[in-house]
């Protein structure tokens, strides 16, 4: 029925801090009996196919984060807006890693502090989302990143058009160091030596 939230008692639906209601789902998965969404976001690395309800599409691979991360929070702006009177889905390929993310930033967004958003995923919707630490990072630090991307949208655009170089992500945890191990002993007829990155 149009201009109806989804029931409760559906699985994989998930009640925000302010009583919403929204449904996150696995796209590998067969999906659930019942009334189909009226919003769909799709956290996938190549866009899906095409759906018969209103869709979004945010690049997102699997494991890592958004690859625009300000089209995101703009995506999880409107799907805040519209799950209040609509069922709305987000989705990813398992369910769990990235749908967990989105889901922990929609609870940042609806006023629960970021120390206590991933927990409150993993009890009220599956306890094992969000799958890395860096996805924890990110979901925790969300809601403060989505403020200051709002206070940067007022300036000029050479001002907005700086990003950070992959070293200084690395260096402040917001991405993962590419490789875990590290090469040591390039000399010709040295031996390999694998040895653990530090802070990884």
């Amino acid at each position: 029925m149009p201009g109806s939230t989804w029931d409760v008692n559906t699985p994989g639906v998930m009640q925000l801090p302010s009583g919403r209601l929204i449904r996150g789902r696995g796209l590998r998965h067969p999906a659930t009996n019942g009334p189909p969404p009226e919003l769909g976001v799709y956290l996938q690395g190549r866009e899906p196919a095409g759906f018969e309800w209103d869709s979004r599409w945010v690049r997102w691979w699997d494991f890592w984060l958004p690859s625009d991360q300000q089209a995101f929070a703009g995506v999880l702006r409107e799907v805040l807006q519209r799950c209040t009177v609509e069922r709305v889905e987000i989705s990813c390929s398992g369910g769990l890693g990235r749908t967990g993310i989105a889901l922990a930033c929609l609870v940042a967004l609806d006023g629960l502090p970021g120390q206590y958003v991933v927990d409150y995923v993993r009890r009220n919707y599956s306890h094992r989302a969000v799958e890395t630490p860096w996805q924890r990072r990110f979901a925790t630090r969300f809601d403060a990143r989505h403020l200051c991307s709002e206070q940067n949208s007022s300036l000029p655009r050479r001002a907005r058009s700086w990003r950070p170089s992959w070293a200084a992500r690395i260096r402040s945890g917001v991405m993962p160091r590419p490789c875990a191990y590290q090469y040591r002993g390039r000399r010709r007829g040295q031996a390999r030596n694998f040895a653990r990155c530090p802070n990884v």
